[in-house]
């Protein structure tokens, strides 16, 4: 403080001699201009050349005028004795008092002229600044210690255990460092201390008037760095070239702190740490394997509308997700795809990126144990449900909440805390359930693949008001485009299939099954009336079901299946799980199978030739695999990041070996003599003729892709299917309810039936005449099978076109509840063959 003080009051000396000599400057600059005013006027008068005129206000500005008026004077008397009839000055009117004033030099004290006085003040002024610069520059103890011990502690906070210029060198280090601006505040003391001082230079060494002088240091300072080249005598010359290097000083100082500051806006654009200026946008929290197909998704969803902005915020460097974003190929289809780093737990970073004007928020899943990724998860959720209160959120969340969970048992905590705003989806109770009903019913796993997602039928929901008290009945025959299968009430709530007498009240929007939003539209009103049907197929035969590979939920699983099955049904796991753990694992999740939690299956798992590798040929033959009805061949739970590949490839490998044992086992031709190994067609008539269902879970789209074309068995798109749920719900929030209702298996279903069940052979209808036909049963058909190379087609075009005939079609997709004793699969290979045959 003390040391502040001492500058303080150097500079207010300082201050005061400058006002003083700038006074001095303007009172001898107000008499040169009236003496310029005087003598253009008389200039005038006489008619004198304007550069005569332009002469003498360069000297006026150059010098004193008293000088001026002194050489004019005497070179007008030496014409006058050379011409005498050349009029003098004194007789044109031009003397000291005619100009109004007195001249500077006229200004004396003590015998001197003023402006000496002033300029020696100002040398000395210069002097002791300079001289007291180098002293606490090379002695900073000793000056520092002149100051009074009080003042030191209470004002510097000196203490004697820390030299004081070391304690003055960390307080300003501190002070750099927390102050925002202090680099551009030390840049303008250090300028106008350099200006300062070089303009009392310029102005001791130089004829210039201290106005003229300090505009010269200052010009040197900034901009013009030549000057010195300019300049007369030696030391003005000397002066100059301080300055200019001086100026060179706080250039590159003002340079690097630009530069700096450039640099740390580009670096915060870098790193994503900018705000997000987006209304109505898609937000994703948190990076996952599952990210991109949901983008991709959105992506797809919002083409028709021009695109959409979707915002991802996670816990990554922005270049690494913009990089990898653009690696995976993404087709935006007119989106834009905003990254941002940040920490989704802050809720500083979730008002950076808008979240309280998002229409929705996706909150993703991480790699850590089921456990921790819900905890994870249920504090962002509490860190959403937060904006409720938050006056920056101004009414606090617009959109609806998206949640990935890993464990079901947590979803209750999720639903206290969000209440209505959050939507929940259980990946490994969407995908556990579905790989069940796809092994139970054959062909149902391609219908959820169509039905999910944005390619293809969708669902949609609007408010007709020409079906205003008709019942559901008559509305399912009048669009040509789409297929109506339930009702939205206005309290969010889904009657899903409801009777054909519920009334469509006011409000209620029609759940239909349509390509576009924009693709379908009511017609006229047309009856159909249902039609005898065949006579009900026979019971369904117990099931012997195999499962390779184990879940986390397997016990999950099993009570799914328990409820599914008829009775007397078997189910076998084989897996690399040790015998003597599977009991408690079991036990552990909830499965107590000594107090009978199974009324339908019988479990063997307790055989030593059920734990082995699922790559191995010789344990999978000897378990018969043409024996069983279905085989699940379940994901490594644990695969994720690099390792997805690798445990596609397990369970690709183990399809394949299945498939190879079944075709040995059922006596196939042999393979050709050339070869050792059975051809690929051969494996695909094998896959095709067998009465064994092998489902596959599949984690990579990629390997997706490679058994579609080679035909070899039905598969389960894990990863790809949660990640269309999630952009699905993420696009309305009924969809979520629509979904859980045709997994949950205590409600409507999918169900895909031989054509049998609703025709007679050499029959031929209509699709709404089928239609008909499903709702005596109390179903509402979806979709069809054909035989050719159509395959499955949901929402067929030409509803009333005569054209479904079970030579055609091989089975009908329908949304019903199970009942006792039906059938659900399809056909065997040779009633196909009989149908071919009509």
């Amino acid at each position: 403080m003390a040391i502040a003080s001492a500058f303080l009051l150097a500079l207010v000396f300082l201050s005061f001699t400058l006002r003083e000599m700038i006074r001095l400057n303007n009172r001898v600059q107000n008499m040169q201009d009236e003496l310029y005013v005087t003598l253009q006027q008389i200039g005038q008068q006489r008619q004198l050349p304007q550069e005569v005129l332009i002469g003498i206000r360069e000297v006026l500005e150059s010098g004193n005028s008293a000088d001026f008026l002194k050489t004019l004077r005497d070179e007008n008397r030496a014409e006058q004795r050379d011409k005498p009839s050349t009029e003098s000055l004194d007789d044109l009117g031009i003397t000291n008092e005619s100009c109004g004033s007195q001249d500077a030099d006229s200004l004396e004290c003590d015998g001197e002229p003023a402006w000496k006085i002033w300029k020696w003040l100002a040398g000395c002024t210069l002097f002791l600044f300079l001289t007291l610069g180098g002293i606490f520059w090379h002695y900073p103890d000793h000056v520092l210690g002149l100051i009074p011990q009080p003042l030191r502690k209470s004002s510097l906070c000196f203490s004697g255990s820390h030299p004081p210029s070391k304690v003055l060198a960390y307080r300003v280090d501190c002070w750099l460092s927390t102050q925002k601006y202090s680099k551009a505040l030390s840049l303008l003391f250090l300028t106008l201390v350099l200006a300062v001082l070089g303009g009392l230079a310029i102005f001791v060494v130089s004829g210039a008037n201290l106005y003229n002088a300090l505009w010269d240091a200052v010009a040197g300072l900034g901009y013009d760095w030549t000057f010195a080249s300019n300049s007369e005598g030696i030391l003005t010359r000397i002066v100059a070239t301080i300055i200019s290097v001086g100026g060179l000083l706080v250039t590159a100082v003002m340079l690097s702190i630009v530069s700096e500051a450039i640099g740390d806006k580009f670096e915060e654009m870098r790193r994503g740490l900018c705000e997000v200026l987006e209304t109505d946008h898609t937000l994703i929290l948190g990076w996952s394997d599952k990210l991109l197909p949901v983008v991709s998704e959105l992506c797809l969803a919002n083409e028709s509308i021009g695109g959409a902005p979707i915002v991802i915020m996670a816990e990554r460097d922005k270049e690494e997700m913009e990089a990898e974003i653009s690696q995976h190929g993404l087709n935006a289809r007119g989106s834009r795809v905003i990254c941002r780093s940040g920490n989704p737990l802050l809720k500083n970073d979730l008002i950076k990126v808008s979240c309280h004007l998002a229409r929705s928020i996706i909150v993703l899943a991480n790699q850590q144990s089921p456990d921790q990724s819900d905890a994870r998860v249920l504090r962002i959720v509490l860190s959403l449900a937060a904006f409720r209160d938050d006056p920056r959120a101004k009414g606090g969340l617009k959109g609806h909440i998206v949640v990935e969970m890993c464990d079901i048992d947590n979803e209750p905590l999720l639903k206290m805390i969000g209440k209505d705003k959050v939507e929940t989806v259980v990946a490994h109770d969407i995908i556990g359930r579905m790989m069940i009903l796809c092994g139970l019913q054959p062909g149902l796993a391609s219908v959820w693949q169509s039905l999910m997602g944005f390619e293809g039928c969708e669902f949609y929901m609007r408010e007709w008001q020409e079906l205003h008290g008709k019942c559901f009945g008559e509305a399912l025959y009048r669009f040509a485009a789409a297929v109506p299968i339930g009702i939205k009430k206005p309290s969010g709530s889904v009657l899903l299939k409801p009777n054909d007498e519920t009334i469509i009240m006011p409000g209620d929007q029609l759940l239909v099954l349509a390509e576009d939003e924009n693709t379908y539209d009511i017609g006229k009103e047309v009856q159909f009336k249902p039609t005898a049907v065949p006579a009900t197929p026979p019971l369904s035969k117990p099931e012997k079901i195999l499962f390779c590979g184990w879940r986390r939920d397997m016990d999950d699983m099993i009570v799914v299946l328990d409820s599914l099955v008829p009775p007397d049904s078997q189910l076998w796991l084989y897996n690399e799980v040790k015998i003597t753990e599977r009991k408690e694992m079991l036990f552990m999740g909830g499965l107590d199978l000594e107090a009978g939690a199974l009324k339908n299956l019988t479990l063997h798992y307790m055989d030593p030739s059920l734990e082995g590798d699922l790559v191995s040929r010789k344990k999978l033959s000897s378990l018969d695999p043409g024996s069983f009805s279905s085989i699940l061949i379940l994901a490594d739970e644990s695969a994720n990041g690099a390792n997805i590949a690798d445990a596609d490839s397990r369970n690709l490998t183990t399809l394949l070996l299945l498939r190879d044992i079944m075709m040995k086992t059922n006596g196939c031709k042999p393979a050709p003599k050339h070869s050792r190994w059975p051809s690929l067609e051969m494996i695909q008539t094998v896959s095709r003729q067998a009465g064994t269902v092998i489902i596959s879970e599949i984690l990579d789209s990629r390997t997706k892709n490679l058994i579609q074309e080679l035909s070899i068995s039905e598969f389960v798109m894990s990863n790809e299917l949660v990640s269309m749920v999630l952009a699905m719900v993420a696009e309305s929030a009924a969809v979520n309810k629509i979904l859980k209702e045709l997994c949950g298996g205590d409600g409507n279903e999918l169900y895909v039936y031989s054509i049998e069940k609703y025709m007679h052979k050499g029959e031929k209808l209509s699709f709404f005449e089928l239609m008909a036909r499903a709702r005596g049963c109390d179903e509402i058909l979806i979709g069809l099978k054909y035989r050719d190379a159509r395959g499955l087609v949901l929402n067929p075009p030409e509803k009333s076109k005569k054209a479904v005939s079970p030579k055609s079609v091989e089975s009908a997709v329908v949304i019903g509840m199970l009942r006792q004793g039906t059938n659900t699969s399809q056909p065997s290979h040779q009633a196909r063959m009989d149908f071919d045959q009509v």
